[in-house]
């Protein structure tokens, strides 16, 4: 969904309340358990975007008194009835299922993009040590879509989901890659193995990561190790954006199923660089979007996600808190990097702007989300247990 086909009119009484104080605050009560036991407050300044955090799930009942609710969040047998509903297809529609080559980011290309991603190939992918992987799940399963709509009640940004579904024993199911978005990782079922390693340059902006559509991270990139974990059902893992990463499957037990739930800050364009280019062209500033392209190699500040109160609707420069500061890195980055200097009179409206198209696209997706809902298929144990028998079938 690009900006420019979310009309700005979304942005009405109902995304505003959606996006309230009181709203996100209920978004905070629902999604703590991802973070347990930091304040929201404390994850946003300390953790989002910048450092990596495990809850265990022991630990969040032993605190708690309840997992709330994050090992039932998906099973396998969800997965193959969450497929057979929406008649997934590789490659092909909105989930672009995939099957994944142990050790890579490659897909097998035994499955032409188009032919049905159902249990029957579900099951012959783990045959062959293949992950399958299905993309933007948060609109077909509704448990998803509920942990999907609280994120973005807290953030103010859009949440996009993926399931993971890989076999045991695989010394390595991913190899080292990096994503675009800093993700929660719930582990539903199985266990599976993850190891963190800290990049050369934070936040590398998504067109120049690596490690996926083909692409071998190089070695040089994959030196500095971070942390290894090995997550168990209702565990939570977070990961920063740009952070590489890869996995593998201990041997025994259950095949491991995680769900994926980013929080899309430069997918859809929410970075100082995004924004900046943008606004450069609507004041028709020289050459802006080559130089503060080939200036965010060397500037982390570019690639930075902006900061959450400019993300929400109703956010701008002129209004935001904080927005003379805000205004004022604008004006920085500016200067230094494309030798501008607009007033504030005509850069904060081009600022705004580009922010209202941003928020729109966020809004135009949650209403999406909602619509795909009242649609989803929900979990029921008849349909369970008769899809355990035809897993258990092989």
């Amino acid at each position: 969904m690009a900006t420019d086909t979310v009309p700005t009119t979304v942005l009405d009484a109902a995304a505003l309340a959606f996006h309230s104080t009181a709203n996100r605050s209920l978004g905070c009560a629902q999604v703590r358990g991802l973070f347990w036991p930091l304040s929201c407050d404390h994850f946003v300044r300390e953790h989002f975007e910048l450092r990596h955090h495990i809850v265990r799930a022991s630990r969040v009942h032993s605190d708690l008194g309840a997992a709330l609710g994050f090992p039932s969040l998906l099973r396998a047998v969800d997965v193959h009835r969450m497929a057979s509903v929406w008649e997934f297809k590789v490659g092909a529609d909105h989930s672009q299922a995939r099957f994944i080559l142990p050790d890579s980011f490659a897909h097998d290309t035994e499955w032409a993009d188009g032919v049905a991603a159902d249990s029957a190939a579900i099951r012959r992918a783990h045959r062959k040590n293949c992950t399958a992987v299905f993309h933007n799940v948060e609109l077909y399963w509704r448990p998803i879509s509920l942990l999907s709509l609280s994120l973005t009640r807290l953030f103010g940004l859009y949440s996009q989901a993926n399931i993971y579904y890989s076999p045991p024993a695989l010394e390595a199911a991913l190899h080292p890659h990096q994503d675009a978005q800093s993700v929660f990782v719930v582990q539903c079922e199985g266990r599976k193995t993850w190891t963190l390693l800290e990049p050369p340059a934070r936040w590398k902006l998504r067109y120049n990561q690596r490690g996926k559509a083909g692409d071998v991270a190089p070695a040089a990139d994959l030196k500095r190790p971070i942390d290894e974990v090995t997550l168990s059902p209702g565990d939570v893992l977070f990961i920063p954006r740009g952070v590489y990463h890869h996995t593998a499957t201990p041997p025994g037990g259950a095949a491991s199923l995680h769900v994926t739930i980013g929080v899309e800050t430069d997918t859809d364009d929410f970075t100082w660089f995004a924004l900046l280019t943008e606004a450069a062209g609507t004041l028709r500033i020289a050459d802006a979007a080559q130089k503060l392209l080939h200036a965010q190699w060397a500037d982390e500040r570019l690639r930075e996600a902006l900061p959450l109160p400019l993300c929400r609707p109703a956010g701008s420069f002129d209004s935001a808190p904080d927005g003379p500061q805000y205004l004022a890195k604008a004006r920085a980055l500016l200067r230094e990097h494309v030798n501008a200097r607009p007033s504030a009179e005509k850069l904060v409206p081009a600022l705004d702007a580009a922010l209202t198209r941003r928020q729109a696209l966020v809004e135009g997706k949650r209403r999406q989300l909602l619509q795909f809902m009242d649609l989803a298929p929900r979990p029921t144990a008849e349909d369970g247990a008769a899809l355990a028998k035809l897993i258990a079938s092989g």
